[in-house]
């Protein structure tokens, strides 16, 4: 802690950290998930399965909150595709 001269205190604040780089250059860290038509269809076909979100997620590569960040709509379309109902 510091003191200026009238005796209050300093706060120093710290700068956030930049982002670390590869030697090459590029951010460190997995790349943004891009979803596909491929990987939609692959998520309807699971939930309609039955599986649940984390084996989904497994399969095609990704967390599960990745995955309902992406794939929400096919996930909660699953249910409409069991029944065979378009509600």
């Amino acid at each position: 802690m510091k003191i200026d001269l009238l005796g209050m205190r300093i706060t120093i604040r710290r700068q956030p950290p930049k982002r670390r780089k590869a030697p090459t250059g590029r951010p460190i860290g997995r790349p943004r998930h891009e979803p596909t038509y491929a990987t939609r269809a692959r998520v309807r076909e699971m939930a309609a399965q039955g599986l649940y979100q984390a084996d989904i997620a497994a399969e095609i590569g990704i967390s599960a909150p990745t995955l309902c960040r992406h794939y929400q709509a096919e996930l909660d379309a699953s249910p409409q595709i069991i029944g065979g109902q378009n509600d």
